[in-house]
C-alpha cells in the first residue's frame, strides 16, 4: 500500500471539496489505522487488567484473613516457633472458590454457633495465641455474604475464561460494550473488596497486640517459667513426690524410693 503522507494541514485543504463530514482526525494518512478504535482497545485492556487485578487483591485478602485468622507462638526447646509458616502452606495453593468457603465458615457464625467450644490448648507450651472470634450474625445476613462472594467467584471466571472471545475487537460498538461491561464489573466488586479490607484492619490491632505482648517482661517471665517447668530437675521432682507422696499431698526430700 503506498504510503500517504496527509497531514492535518492537507486536512484543511480538502475540507472545500465536499468533504467536511469525514472525521480526518480519527485515521492515522501513515498507515491507514482508526486511532478512535485503537484507542478504545487499549483502554479497553487497560480496565481488563484493572479489573483482574482487583479480583486478585480480593483472593490475596481472603488468604490473609484465613492465614492470620489462628497464630500461635511457643517455646520449641530451640527457640520461639509459631504456626506461621503451616497456616501459609495450608491455604497458599487452595483456589478463589475453596477460599471463599472457608472464609465464609471462619470468619462469619449465626447466633447459634456461637457458643462453640475452644479447642484445647498446652497451656504450659503456647504462650500467645491469636484467634480470632467468628463475627457473630442473623442467617439473612450470613447467606448475603455467602451470595455475594459466589458472585464474585463468577465474575472472575467469567473475565478469566471468556471475556476475550466474548467481544469483536475489530468492531468499536462491540469494544464500547466492553468497556461499559468492565466498568459496571468494578463497580459491582469493589464494594466486597472495600468490606474485606476493614476486616484485615480489624486483624491488625490483633496483630499489633501479639507483637506487644511478645515483647513484654511479661511474656519473658512466662518464658522463663516454662523454662522451668520443662526441665529435667522439675521432672524428677514431680516424679520424686508422685512416687514419696504422703495422705497430706506432702513429700518429704529425705524420702528413699
Amino acid at each position: 500500500m503506498r504510503r500517504n503522507t496527509a497531514t492535518p494541514i492537507d486536512a484543511l485543504r480538502i475540507a472545500p471539496y465536499g468533504l467536511t463530514n469525514c472525521n480526518l482526525w480519527s485515521w492515522d494518512f501513515s498507515w491507514g489505522v482508526d486511532i478512535n478504535l485503537e484507542n478504545l482497545n487499549k483502554e479497553v485492556q487497560r480496565k481488563l487488567g484493572r479489573n483482574v487485578l482487583l479480583f486478585q487483591q480480593i483472593e490475596y485478602i481472603l488468604k490473609y484473613i484465613l492465614i492470620y485468622s489462628d497464630l500461635s507462638v511457643w517455646n520449641s526447646g530451640d527457640g520461639l516457633k509459631s504456626n506461621l509458616e503451616e497456616q501459609k502452606q495450608r491455604f497458599s495453593k487452595l483456589s478463589l472458590g475453596q477460599i471463599a468457603k472457608q472464609f465464609i465458615d471462619s470468619t462469619f457464625s449465626l447466633e447459634s454457633d456461637s457458643g462453640e467450644e475452644e479447642a484445647e490448648l498446652n497451656y504450659y507450651r503456647v504462650f500467645a495465641r491469636i484467634r480470632n472470634s467468628p463475627f457473630v450474625c442473623d442467617i439473612d445476613f450470613f447467606n448475603e455474604r455467602k451470595n455475594e462472594l459466589a458472585a464474585l467467584i463468577d465474575e472472575r471466571n467469567e473475565l478469566i475464561h471468556h471475556f476475550l472471545p466474548k467481544w469483536n475487537w475489530e468492531d468499536y460498538a462491540s469494544l464500547s460494550k466492553a468497556e461499559i461491561y468492565l466498568d459496571q464489573q468494578r463497580e459491582r466488586v469493589f464494594p466486597e473488596y472495600e468490606l474485606l479490607k476493614s476486616v484485615v484492619e480489624s486483624f491488625h490491632s490483633s496483630r499489633e497486640e501479639l507483637v506487644e505482648y511478645i515483647r513484654s517482661d511479661e511474656f519473658t517471665r512466662v518464658l522463663e517459667l516454662d523454662y522451668l517447668r520443662n526441665s529435667q530437675h522439675v521432672a524428677r521432682l514431680f516424679e520424686f513426690a508422685t512416687i514419696n507422696n504422703r495422705e497430706d499431698g506432702w513429700a518429704m526430700l529425705s524420702s528413699r524410693p
